[in-house]
């Protein structure tokens, strides 16, 4: 019995970390710049640029800085879901816990009601 308590206390722990590590992993990749050179070189292949004079343009927003938005909403979401499923994990314990002082009392007076075992 200690070993399954053991495996989901565990588990409680490690399902989340391992849920905000994989959305954080997806949303820093766009703003990382993965994926872009490949995007990149499909586009040097197929297009030659032509090379013009060009005044000053200003800067574009293709940058990794124009994921930041989004890189802060998935951020919030995942730390709300987090503290959501510790919540109605930490509700559950406590039920559980109510339920097996319960049970611990009635078979106490169970046990008492029975009187001492005679042998």
């Amino acid at each position: 019995m200690t070993r399954c308590t053991a495996v989901l206390r565990a588990s409680v722990v490690a399902v989340p970390a391992l849920a905000v590590l994989l959305i954080g992993a997806a949303a820093l990749a766009p703003a990382a710049g993965w994926g872009s050179a490949v995007e990149a070189a499909s586009v040097a292949e197929t297009e030659a640029p032509e090379v013009l004079p060009q005044e000053s343009e200003p800067e574009s927003d293709d940058g990794p800085e124009a994921n930041l938005p989004y890189m802060f909403a998935v951020f919030i979401i995942t730390w709300a879901v987090f503290f959501g499923y510790v919540f109605v994990m930490s509700r559950r314990q406590n039920e559980l816990r109510q339920e097996i002082d319960a049970l611990k009392q009635r078979l106490a007076d169970s046990e008492q009601e029975a009187g001492p075992r005679t042998e």
